[in-house]
């Protein structure tokens, strides 16, 4: 008996937006000649667990945003890993591109939608006999998910902007019914008598599964969230499963380090004796991506002197 299903690659159509990555001035180096590579940082990654059950690692790629804070903090948070100053690498993305996939912190767990759908408090016992019955009642819980969906994320209040993916919500909810069988299984003996074909389900391959299935839903909401929009209400945060470089339709405009001045005896120093932060313009191929970084920080930080100087020293601006 096989559970698992076969995704399928989509058509591109472009929507194009500018968007920031966030690092540490460490990877300067390795960024200006090879670009964005996910195997660079890996900031957020976590260890399996001791069980080595639901996997808790990233689900890959480099993550990028159009929200400076958000790809600012991103950036704070390498320095502390990697040290250095903060990189703000700004991208050229066309989101409909099949390798850029939408944010997994926007999905919600499909585990949530099974017992709202259902009005279970779900446990191994409960998948285990709901997988053995065909998951039944499977369109309820669909149709949680997509209220949880909405709930998360404005864009998908319309329903009728899920239609194209219910069947692919259905994969996701039964892939995730699969894992967390295997997972019990893992630990139980009574139970691989009773219900046998749950029984051969193997770990690894129902993590892959799962985040194929998550992978080509993120992608496909993407994709539908973009559809004829340059600009849609939906807030994004990304990953591309590939590397971006200098050239494509998918390539780095601006690579920028921000040096901020440092505390010492609770004195501030300044940089030159007089800026709280220096912005260094390492590479820059867009005047648009250029006035995107300094508005995004003197939004974002605010009451402060900075200059924005080119990799030569050269002033481009003071404040």
């Amino acid at each position: 008996m096989s559970w698992f299903k076969k995704t399928a690659s989509l058509n591109k159509i472009s929507v194009t937006r500018l968007m920031f990555h966030g690092t540490s001035s460490s990877l300067l180096s390795s960024i200006l000649s090879e670009g964005l590579n996910s195997h660079h940082d890996k900031v957020w990654d976590a260890e399996r667990s001791k069980d080595d059950s639901r996997s808790r690692e990233s689900y890959g790629g480099i993550y990028l945003t159009d929200n400076f804070m958000t790809a600012y903090s991103s950036a704070s948070t390498a320095r502390e890993k990697f040290g250095s100053n903060r990189l703000m690498v700004i991208c050229q993305l066309e989101l409909r591109t099949p390798h850029i996939i939408i944010d997994e912190d926007k999905f919600p767990s499909p585990v949530a939608a099974i017992e709202m759908g259902l009005n279970i408090a779900s446990n191994e016992w409960f998948f285990y006999q709901w997988i053995d019955n065909g998951f039944y009642d499977i369109d309820k819980v669909v149709e949680s998910y997509k209220e949880l969906l909405a709930y998360r994320n404005k864009y998908f209040q319309d329903s009728r902007k899920l239609d194209y993916v219910t069947d692919l919500i259905g994969e996701l909810i039964k892939a995730a019914a699969l894992r967390e069988a295997a997972i019990g299984m893992r630990r139980e003996t009574y139970y691989k008598s009773k219900h046998p074909e749950v029984a051969k389900l193997t770990l690894p391959e129902t993590e892959s599964n799962f985040r194929q299935i998550s992978n080509e839903l993120m992608q496909k909401l993407n994709m539908y969230a973009n559809v004829g929009e340059e600009k849609s209400d939906f807030m994004h945060n990304v990953r591309t499963l590939e590397p971006i470089n200098y050239k494509g339709a998918n390539k780095v405009l601006l690579v920028s380090q921000i040096q901020e001045s440092e505390f010492e005896n609770f004195e501030r120093i300044k940089i030159d004796d007089k800026y709280n932060y220096k912005i260094i313009i390492h590479y820059n191929q867009s005047d648009i991506a250029l006035n995107l970084l300094i508005k995004g920080f003197t939004t974002a930080i605010t009451y402060s002197e900075y200059i924005v100087v080119d990799s030569y020293g050269k002033t481009i601006l003071e404040k």
